[in-house]
């Protein structure tokens, strides 16, 4: 491909949809598996089509000049705008022959000249439609410098007061770079983990949302990796007096692909959850938050009676010795001189 200069770029572009589909797909199918069902899904006829459907559309969209930005309707030039993103999404090979592709090169160099005159004339503010795209054509490119901006800037955005100005666009952001590369998975829970707020409930269930979309996305084998810490903070959650806390950390077992991620691992899982379960099931102030433990904890015995059976008689052994505990206490404070003769 590298000695046609019109198909490099083509390539490039249908090899990033074709892994963007077959992700799709292998997700889907992978539900459908944990329910039972068949995927009807063939790469064999899928790949063929969709690499030839992108070509097409690539050179359609190179071989068709846009008009400068500025030169047409306002109404019009944020459908441009975007469009303009996405034929910059194509990648041009500027190390090892950075002779090749030359007119499309300079195609991309003046569509990014026009966004930047565009930005500028536009009191430096980017529009809603036009944000996802600018997240989805940045979290395309690949080097150590995008992992580095995604570790050392976005995520640290996460400590600052204001994170609900911005937080949706900001969890946006950050599931498009773990969809590019699912690698990246286990150091972002951990900073989320890491940046997790003691006392702001507010920002907690921002949080909890925020990573409800990355188990979404998440791969199973990257999910065995923070497994552990994740839903020791969870089992945290559900034990909050803040109801609405507890409410969100809850709602995780009405999400159908983290549930098939907790069957797979109910061994590792159920000893953290059982014991704030247990607890909460009993002494949570909020009714509401007593049914939605009831519902979590009927999931976790049909996944593994035997296994919830010994997590019940372990956390009575515990209610138990706690108690014996407390009473011998009592029964010392009592016996003591200086008590009995107040």
């Amino acid at each position: 491909f590298s000695s046609s200069p019109t198909l490099f770029p083509c390539y490039r572009l249908a090899s990033g949809m074709l892994k963007g589909n077959l992700l799709l797909k292998t997700r889907n199918s992978k539900q459908k598996a944990s329910h039972g069902c068949t995927s009807s899904f063939n790469t064999r006829s899928v790949v063929p089509r969709l690499f030839f459907l992108c070509l097409f559309f690539t050179h359609l969209i190179f071989s068709s000049p846009l008009h400068v930005s500025l030169d047409v309707a306002p109404a019009e030039q944020e459908k441009l705008f975007i469009q303009k993103l996405r034929q910059c999404c194509v990648l041009f090979d500027f190390l090892s022959d950075p002779l090749s592709d030359l007119k499309w090169k300079e195609v991309k160099r003046a569509a990014l000249s026009e966004m930047v005159e565009y930005i500028t004339h536009n009191r430096n503010v980017i529009t809603e439609p036009i944000y996802p795209e600018v997240v989805h054509m940045v979290s395309r490119a690949e080097g150590k410098e995008h992992k580095i901006f995604l570790l050392k800037v976005l995520l640290p955005l996460h400590k600052v007061k204001s994170l609900s100005v911005y937080h949706p666009q900001l969890a946006y952001c950050v599931v498009q770079f773990l969809e590019k590369d699912s690698t990246l998975t286990e150091p972002v829970v951990m900073a989320l983990l890491k940046y997790w707020p003691k006392t702001h409930s507010p920002k907690e269930v921002m949080f909890l949302n925020e990573l409800e979309e990355i188990l979404d996305v998440i791969e199973p084998s990257e999910f065995v990796k923070v497994q552990e810490p994740l839903f020791r903070q969870l089992a945290k959650c559900v034990s909050s007096p803040h109801f609405q806390v507890a409410e969100r950390a809850l709602y995780y077992w009405n999400n159908e692909y983290i549930m098939s991620l907790i069957s797979d691992n109910a061994a590792k899982i159920l000893p953290i959850m059982f014991p704030a379960l247990y607890r909460n099931s009993k002494t949570h102030w909020n009714k509401t938050i007593h049914g939605l433990i009831y519902n979590a904890l009927k999931l976790f015995m049909e996944m593994n009676q035997k296994l919830f059976d010994d997590c019940t008689q372990q956390e009575k052994a515990k209610s138990k010795e706690r108690e014996e505990a407390w009473l011998k206490i009592e029964n010392l404070a009592k016996s003591n001189p200086q008590v009995s003769s107040m």
